[in-house]
């Protein structure tokens, strides 16, 4: 999914398909921030440190996309502080800290009421 996301953006274009899908779901998410582009980079060695903090300020411009649901979305991410020493005394410390309960929570499985798997 994420790879015809990115195939998608590149034929369309990035404000097209932001336009799109914030206009049906309230927020959008750039290809590159996905759950998927992280945890590939994770796995990967690829992320670097100003990743997440990347992540979260292109969602907050994304959620003022669709005017209507932007109240919704505005700043939802606002208190989550990426420098909290409580992650790692270094900025590459908290990356790694970072990386590793991204990688956690990825290894969960979710499932539906019926029991069924969500794709990854």
């Amino acid at each position: 999914m994420n790879e015809l996301y990115k195939e998608i953006v590149e034929q369309e274009g990035l404000e097209d398909c932001l336009m799109d899908i914030a206009s049906s779901l309230g927020y959008a998410i750039n290809p590159e921030d996905t759950w998927v582009s992280l945890t590939e980079s994770i796995h990967n060695g690829t992320v670097v440190q100003g990743d997440y903090q990347r992540i979260f300020e292109n969602f907050n411009a994304n959620a003022e996309i669709n005017q209507e649901a932007s109240s919704d979305f505005r700043g939802i991410f606002n208190y989550i502080n990426l420098g909290d020493s409580g992650l790692g005394a270094t900025t590459a410390g908290r990356t790694k800290t970072l990386n590793a309960v991204v990688s956690k929570i990825d290894e969960i499985e979710y499932k539906d009421e019926s029991g069924k798997r969500y794709p990854r």
